[in-house]
């Protein structure tokens, strides 16, 4: 399996989706940075991620997708509160 790594900024009530979304992914591990003023909230399904709704991440915790819950469709992200963050994505091939 390759191993890739991506630093993304969430935005503030912003969807980010391009850098979570890979159909042929077998591993995923998504991490909030310690940093990070408030959670980002994760959305598995098509559509906008909302704040406030979905898998929230909090500063300094990750969410893994991987064979015990292989999803492989799209996922997106948002940071709600009014404030931007970064998480941290590894995907694996």
């Amino acid at each position: 399996m390759t191993i890739a790594g991506t630093s993304v900024a969430v935005l503030a009530d912003e969807t980010e989706a391009s850098a979570l979304s890979t159909p042929s992914r077998k591993y995923a591990r998504i991490s909030a940075a310690l940093a990070n003023a408030g959670p980002v909230y994760l959305k598995l399904a098509s559509g906008a991620a909302v704040a406030e709704q979905g898998i929230p991440i909090y500063p300094g915790a990750s969410y893994e997708i991987n064979f015990t819950n292989m999803y492989q469709g799209p996922v997106s992200a948002i940071s709600g509160g009014g404030q931007s963050n970064v998480i941290y994505v590894t995907r694996g091939y």
